[in-house]
């Protein structure tokens, strides 16, 4: 079980999605998010999308909890943007903060699927 380059890049992707959250839900303003939840999940989308274009998942097998979780976190994401609720933000980061988890410890569990580090 070792973790590379691109395990450590999604981790800190990771952070930042949480920092972002954080940073929404508590109104401190800041540049680009402000105290708009719909903001916060136009960035926290994109974190999403460049965590999963890292772990690769198009080089895993069929994983029905992986599509679950992307499931969840669509449904977030259309639900804070038609919201703005707090709650739908929430349910986003959470799905997708464990998609990323799940899919980074499918990677050390299974070496053999593991993308090269590049």
């Amino acid at each position: 079980m070792e973790i590379n380059r691109r395990d450590r890049n999604v981790l800190g992707l990771a952070v930042l999605i949480m920092g972002v959250f954080v940073t929404a839900s508590a109104g401190w303003g800041a540049p680009l998010i402000g105290d708009s939840n719909r903001w916060a999940a136009a960035v926290i989308l994109l974190l999403g999308l460049a965590a999963g274009v890292l772990s690769s998942p198009g080089s895993e097998s069929r994983s029905y909890a992986l599509a679950g979780l992307l499931i969840v976190a669509f449904l977030g994401s259309v639900l804070v943007f038609a919201t703005a609720s707090t709650g739908a933000l929430a349910l986003l980061v959470i799905a997708l903060l464990a998609l990323i988890a799940t899919s980074t410890a499918r990677h050390l569990t299974h070496p053999a699927r593991r993308p090269t580090a590049g």
